[in-house]
């Protein structure tokens, strides 16, 4: 088990690091050669986490392999670069899907560190609407990723995916918690003056 430590935690920092593997690869790889790492990369990945026996855990290993297969076909690396556009989707659709459930993504996510059933109901209301924002979010930050990849160079496009894409979501994280903050004291103010319209 120790021995399949390193090959995971290297799988884990390729799928962090893929812009610039694509973008330092494409110089010095064939595409065919930078496709099927890639793919190998992103198979050991599944394999070694266990993934492999969810399901639901294969439609982003089988996009990069179909984005693969272009690349080979096209012989461009192109298609390597718009993996990171199905990301953003992928995430931001379990987002929005999580809200045509009881509890959306982020309350799920909360629940798993405090009892939700002992929090008002305007923190759920909170949470979904904080759900949304992330969906739209990563849906924006996928169409900037497309944008890079069909009408930038290939080093503004590695360097929006690998950096400017994490500062901006940190960025948003952090405006995020501070808001949060002044939301929960007027929250506690409203709830200690009397009863709250949740309308």
């Amino acid at each position: 088990m120790a021995s399949r430590v390193p090959l995971a935690v290297l799988a884990v920092a390729v799928a962090i690091g893929y812009p610039l593997l694509v973008y330092l690869g494409s110089a010095s790889l064939s595409v065919s050669s930078l496709a099927l790492l890639l793919l190998g990369l992103a198979l050991a990945r599944l394999v070694l986490s266990g993934d492999w026996r969810r399901p639901r855990q294969y439609p982003l290993p089988l996009a990069l392999a179909l984005l693969c297969a272009v690349a080979i076909y096209w012989d461009s690396p192109v298609a390597l670069q718009y993996y990171p556009v199905i990301m953003n989707l992928a995430v931001a659709a379990l987002f929005a899907w999580s809200l045509t459930g009881s509890e959306s993504l982020i309350e799920q996510l909360a629940g798993r560190f405090t009892d939700m059933s002992k929090k008002p109901p305007q923190v759920r209301v909170y949470q979904k609407r904080l759900t949304a924002v992330w969906a739209l979010l990563l849906c924006a930050n996928a169409a900037v990723a497309a944008y890079t990849a069909c009408c930038m160079s290939p080093a503004a496009w590695a360097l929006y995916n690998s950096l400017v894409a994490y500062l901006l979501m940190a960025a948003f994280m952090a405006g995020e918690w501070v808001f949060r903050q002044f939301y929960r004291r007027s929250l506690e103010r409203r709830l200690r003056a009397g009863p709250v319209d949740c309308g």
